[in-house]
This record gives structure tokens, sequence and C-alpha cells, in this order.
């Protein structure tokens, strides 16, 4: 077969399989676009739904508060002579209140009017009374605690307002004797307005049904109070209608598709949902050529494009396989030169040849490369067994056995430590100086892994080496000064040392730098030793400290930890946070030391949950149980 022939085979597969894969990706581009889309029609119609909902609610909820809030009030204006002001001035500060009625029960108010109402006219407000003899009607034997709202009704004195009434009870005071009730009404056709208002996409809109289904607001004028939700017809609403009502009482929503008549019939999504105040039903209507008219428009332009980009790739593919050689003669230059280095001088061999040579020289690169990849591995699994003995010889520093000191009852100790990695920078000790002075210690060095365990290792060293006097300032001055000549990477330790008195209970104390420890006290009391005596160690040499005393008592116990347990985050980047810590200690002074530590290592575990820790986490509980001796 000829050059020519090869070219244009060549050119004709290529621009097929193009066509193939653009299609399939155009169909399936389309297709995904349409379902996200559908799946949005949901989220754009509740963020309607919502306005709509929003502004109802604002809407009625205000008169429910303006019914409550003169209910509380009625009885101490009608004792004074002044409920028919007090309406009036409710009413005129309140323009969303259509009417508002006050009617009290003969039975508690006897020789008195006893039904007030005041009314917008159009002249103004107007406000009267109804004596017992002229009542129209009897009055109500209850009331439910929280009110309730009434159907909608047209207004006697003006045919075109329809109103809706929120009635709420009047109870005697200090009781639970209905004595009255107080009735709101609003203007549902206001209502109307403020819905049709709410404009939603280019033909899209929405109203209002009462709690059974009849139309209270509606683009159409006409069918307000004439047609009913629940009563559509096949036409316009193809599914079983009498699962509309179900659906919606049991999920609070539906979504779904209609061809409602005001869009020819044409196919439309509809979103209900419930008004929590009222129980009213908010109906969205959006057309669906309105939601995928941007959707065919991107289509046919990917169309377009993908069409004129298979013609120019049918093309080039053409030119470039007529020119075949020239290409070849090029990628077998490369790939000499990649494998052999300058080769311009040899043109001895075919270009055929020359490429299985270069993928050869490739190849024994590539297993040089593979050999040096297993090289590497066997250094890092020997790097992580050197890392776990540095673990092991970490844990021999810590103190781990428990209880830690059982020939000395005064004394409960206990301590937990849990790395970041496989080793540490935090650190904790305690040891008697002498017969009746027991040192504790706890520490965090800046950083992680293995520069910080060594840090940490010197520091405890230091710690152990300085050990014998009694006050702890000094034993922390002692520790700055033997950091600072030994940290040439800048690290620093924050340290709380203290010196416990076992006879008198007195403990003598220095904070440089370290998160406040806390003292639960017996009766459960928690305080917290919030001095700090200076600066983290190891920055300066030369730097003085002071210190501090408290007095613990039987059973008062010293909760001390790293910053790793209040910077500890869940899922949401929330810290866990020194208040959480000290709320959960004002539960746990009955404990012993053990159960205190685990109930708080607990506590953070299940808070991060499977968020990865990132800082070390250390935890030391002191219980002082001697009696104590006044000095």
């Amino acid at each position: 077969m000829n050059r020519k022939g090869i070219s244009y085979q060549l050119s004709i597969y290529i621009v097929s399989a193009t066509i193939i894969v653009v299609g399939v990706m155009v169909y399936l581009n389309y297709n995904f676009s349409k379902h996200i889309l559908r799946q949005k029609i949901e989220e754009s119609a509740v963020n309607q739904s919502n306005i709509v909902i929003s502004r109802v609610t604002r809407y009625t909820a205000t008169a429910q508060e303006i019914s409550r809030n003169v209910a509380a009030q009625v009885l101490y204006y009608h004792k004074n002579g002044d409920l028919e002001m007090f309406l009036v001035n409710v009413l005129k500060n309140n323009p969303i209140i259509n009417t508002i009625h006050v009617d009290l029960s003969p039975e508690y108010f006897k020789n008195t009017d006893l039904s007030y109402h005041a009314c917008v006219e159009k002249q103004g407000v107007c406000c009267g009374s109804v004596a017992a003899g002229l009542r129209q009607q009897q009055f109500p034997q209850s009331v439910p605690e929280h009110g309730v709202w009434s159907g909608t009704f047209y207004c006697k004195c003006d045919s075109t307002q329809l109103l809706c009434s929120y009635t709420y009870p009047i109870y005697l005071p200090d009781s639970n004797v209905l004595c009255g009730i107080v009735s709101a009404e609003i203007s549902v056709t206001m209502l109307d307005q403020i819905v049709s208002g709410i404009k939603i996409g280019d033909r899209g809109f929405s109203f209002v049904t009462d709690k059974d289904g009849t139309y209270i607001t509606h683009p159409e004028k006409s069918w307000i109070k004439k047609r009913n939700l629940y009563k559509v017809p096949k036409s316009i609403y193809p599914e079983d209608i009498s699962t509309l009502e179900t659906r919606l009482n049991t999920k609070g929503f539906v979504l779904g598709a209609s061809y409602p008549e005001m869009f020819n019939h044409e196919k439309a999504w509809f979103y209900l949902a419930r008004i929590p105040t009222t129980q009213w039903i908010v109906a969205v209507v959006i057309p669906e050529k309105d939601l995928y008219k941007g959707l065919e428009l991107i289509q046919n332009e990917i169309i377009i494009v993908s069409g004129f980009g298979i013609l120019l790739i049918f093309v080039l593919v053409v030119l470039i396989f007529q020119r075949t050689l020239s290409p070849l003669v090029k990628i077998t230059e490369a790939f000499q030169k990649f494998s052999f280095g300058d080769v311009s001088g040899e043109r001895n061999k075919n270009e055929i040849t020359a490429l299985i040579e270069s993928l050869e020289e490739l190849q024994e690169r590539y297993g040089e490369m593979l050999r040096e990849q297993t090289q590497t591995r066997r250094d890092r699994r020997k790097m992580e067994k050197d890392l776990k003995s540095a673990r092991e010889i970490q844990q021999t520093i810590i103190p781990s056995t428990f209880p830690a000191f059982p020939d000395r009852p005064e004394i409960d100790i206990y301590a937990f430590l849990s790395p970041a990695e496989t080793i540490g920078g935090d650190l904790y000790d305690y040891f008697f100086v002498d017969k009746n002075h027991l040192l504790f210690a706890i520490g965090d060095v800046s950083g992680k892994g293995i520069p910080a365990s060594l840090f940490m290792a010197v520091a405890h060293t230091l710690l152990k080496a300085n050990a014998n006097t009694l006050l702890a300032k000094e034993i922390v001055e002692r520790i700055n000064k033997g950091l600072s000549v030994r940290n040439a990477n800048q690290h620093f330790l924050t340290l709380f040392v203290g010196v416990l008195d076992i006879e008198t209970g007195v403990l003598n104390y220095c904070n440089a730098a370290h998160n406040h420890p806390y003292i639960i006290r017996a009766d459960g009391s928690v305080s917290v030793l919030a001095d700090t005596h200076g600066l983290p160690l190891g920055i300066y040499k030369n730097k003085p400290y002071v210190g501090n005393a408290v007095v613990l008592r039987k059973d008062d116990m010293i909760f001390l930890y790293t910053d790793g347990v209040i910077d500890a985050c869940d899922k949401n980047g929330t810290h866990y946070t020194v208040d959480r810590l000290r709320d959960n200690l004002e539960n746990l002074h009955d404990l012993t030391c053990r159960e205190v530590i685990m109930k708080v290592a607990k506590s953070v575990k299940i808070f991060k949950g499977e968020v990865r820790q990132t800082d070390d986490i250390s935890l030391m509980a002191i219980k002082y149980l001697k009696d104590h001796v006044e000095l």
C-alpha cells in the first residue's frame, strides 16, 4: 500500500474515531447537564417558595404577635376604662391589621360592655363596643392555647376585600381560665399583591391556598376562592390527585410536573410547601422550557463548534500524514538523543532499528530506576524501624507504670501521652525529690517528629539533673539556661513544674508559658492556675522566672495538659477549646486520676472523630489524698 493510501486510511480512522468520541461526549454532556439541572429544579423551587413563605410568614406572624400583645394587656386597659383608646392606637400603629376585636366573657364581666372592636374604614379608624344584650354570637367555650387562624371571608363592608382572622385566648390573671378572645383580621387581598409581586423567572408565578387547598391568592383573580388545589383535572395533573395531599402532609413539600392552563398546558414544574404559622400552602410554578432554555442554546453552540473542529481535524490529519516520514525521522532522532546522547553523525540505521535500540536503552534505564526504587523502599523500612526504636526509647524516658508510687497512699497519679507522629515533643515526669516532696512537670516542645523528640529528651535530662532544689522557679531557670546553650535549631519549650509538699499540701509551682492547669477541689469546684511566670524555655538564656504557691487539701486534684487537647479539631474545623475541657472537668471531682484522664481522652477522641491528630496530646492528673495540715 502506497503512502497516499496509508495517509488517507489513517485520516479516515482518526476522524471517524474523533466523530464518535465527540458525539458521545456531546450526548453525555447534554444528558448529564439535563440531569443536574433537574436536580437543581427542586433547589430553585425551594428558594423561590422560601421567599414567598418568608414574606407571607412575616405578614401573618405580625398579626399573631399583635394579637398576643393585645391579649396580654386587654384586662389592664378594660379595668381602667381605656380599652377603646388602646384598640384604636394598636390599629393606627399597625397598618397590617384591618380589624381587631376583643370579646369578653359575660360569665366574668357582668354589667359591662363586653365586645369591642376597631376597624379600618375609608375615613380612618373607628372603634365601638356592643353591650351584653346586643352580642351577635355566642362566646366560644374554648380557644387553642397557641391561637387559631380562621378560613378566608369577604369583608361585610367591602366585598372586594378578602380577609382572614387570627384568634387568640385571654385568660384570667395567674390561671388558665378563658375569659375572652382577641381576633385580628388581615387583608388577604393585600397578601395577594405581595405574592404576585415576587418575580419567578420569565413566566413563572406563585400563589397561596388555605390549608384545605382553596386558592386565596393567584395571578388569575377570578380563580380566588373558586378553585381548589386538590380538584384540578387530569389534563393539568395526570397523576392520582388524592396522593398529593398525603405526600404534602407526610414530607412537608411536593415536587412534581403539571400542565397548567395558564401555559396552554405546556409542561411545567411545581413545588408545594406549607407555611408554618397558618398551614397554608405555597405553590411555585415554572415552565420547563424556561428551565432548559439556556441548556438548549449551549448544546447547539457545542454541536456547531464540534462540527467545525472535526472538519479542521480532518484537514490537518491529511496534511500531517502526507509528510509521515519527516515526523518519523524527528521522533527517531529525539529518542536516540534521549537514549544515547548526540548521534547526529550516525545515519547508517533505519528509523525502526534506531527506535528499537533506543527503546532497549530506555528499558535498561527503567530497570535501573526500579532497582533504585527498591533500594529506596529498603531505606524507608530501615528508617521506619529506627523510628519505632526511637519511639520505644522515648517511651522508656516517660514514666508509664501505674500505680506510680504504690507505697505512697497520700498521692494518686496517672498520665497519658499520644504523639501525633511516631515520636513527639510532649513530655511529662514525676518523682520524689526527697521523702516529702513530689516534683512533677509537663511540657510541650515546638514542632513535632524527630527534632522535637530529641529536644524533649534534652529537656527531660535537664529536668532530672536540676531537681536538687525545692523551688520550681529555680528548676525552670536552670533548664532554660541548659536548653538555650543547646538550641541551634531555635526550638522552644513550654513547661509547668510543680513541687508538692506531701505533708502540708503546699504546691510550689512555676509556669513557663504552658497551658494553665486546673485544680478540681473535693467539693467539685474547678479553678485555674492562671499565673504565667515567663516566656517559653530555650529562647533567652538569662531570663529570670518567678513562682507561686497554692495549698491542696484532701481529695483535691490538679489536672495538667498540653495544647494538643484544646487544639483538637472536628471535621468542621471547630476546636475542642478550654471551655469544653473545663465543662468536662466540673463533673469529675469524685473520680480517680486514671478515670479522669481516660474520660478526657475519650471526650477528645469522640470530638475529633475520624479527623487526623495534628499535635501531640499529653494529660496528667495528681490527686492529694492526705488530710490537710494547717501551717
